[in-house]
């Protein structure tokens, strides 16, 4: 029929094992995108009876995943707030008038603290390998593509020792937020799946002009 048919695999040769399912999201690419009216794309073979022209082999050569890493940094506020009044008093000790009569108040002011300690969680996943091209008919390679994806977990908390009443809203708001744990490795490995697959994609579409 003069179809060429191409099937897409993923080989670990990384040091981590990586689970079913982040294999399954790689491979969730959109075929839709990639087939033409003379090339079809497989990521299942349908039965055994399917010979391929050409074999594309995302190759997953090493999966990084720094440990938790946790920085600190301390802030201090401070902030005037009223604190009640005293009298003005003359030279006697007698409550001084104003012009209408009125005893004569001066305002009293205090000083609040407060020391904010942000706590800032940080985690990567870094997954590099290569898109390789095949030709099965000849054997030989058409083109190897090296691809990089990396994701980035980040938390900031912030615990407030003092009077919080000296806090601007929005780090008092900080304040408030509940921290999140540090994601697991597998967590993070399938946090980067999202962005392999897309420069699987990418490298697949950019070099299409090699399968035909």
């Amino acid at each position: 029929m003069g179809i060429s048919r191409v099937f897409v695999s993923v080989q670990n040769n990384s040091l981590i094992r990586f689970p079913e399912i982040f294999e399954q999201e790689l491979l969730a690419i959109d075929l839709q995108r990639l087939n033409s009216e003379w090339v079809e794309y497989y990521v299942r073979r349908p039965n055994n009876n399917i010979e391929y022209d050409y074999f594309v082999n995302v190759n997953v050569n090493s999966i990084v995943v720094s440990p938790n890493r946790t920085s600190l940094k301390e802030s201090k506020f401070k902030k005037e707030v009223e604190d009640g009044f005293e009298y003005k008093l003359d030279r006697r000790g007698n409550v001084m008038k104003d012009s209408l009569g009125n005893d004569i108040k001066i305002k009293k002011y205090r000083t609040l603290q407060c020391t904010v300690v942000e706590a800032t969680l940080r985690k990567s996943c870094v997954i590099g390998g290569n898109v390789e091209i095949i030709n099965a008919n000849q054997g030989g390679m058409l083109k190897r593509d090296p691809i990089k994806a990396q994701s980035d977990f980040e938390d900031i908390t912030s615990r407030a020792i003092g009077d919080v009443r000296a806090l601007p809203n929005e780090v008092a708001a900080r304040t408030r937020k509940l921290p999140a744990p540090f994601p697991t490795e597998i967590d993070m490995i399938l946090m980067c799946s999202e962005g392999f697959k897309e420069a699987i994609r990418e490298s697949i579409y950019n070099n299409r002009r090699h399968i035909y």
